[in-house]
């Protein structure tokens, strides 16, 4: 579980970026998941 803190940390990263994963009609896929792996490996946060 993260902390107060930590949450707060991370809630202040994500305001200033876009959204980069979109969910389609197909729902959430094999690829999709593995898309948000790579960028959460390389950025942290989706």
């Amino acid at each position: 579980m993260l902390t107060g803190k930590q949450r707060s940390y991370l809630k202040g990263l994500a305001n200033g970026i876009d959204a980069v994963v979109f969910i389609g009609k197909e729902g959430l896929t094999d690829n999709v998941i593995k898309e948000m792996d790579n960028y959460l490996e390389a950025h942290e946060l989706v």
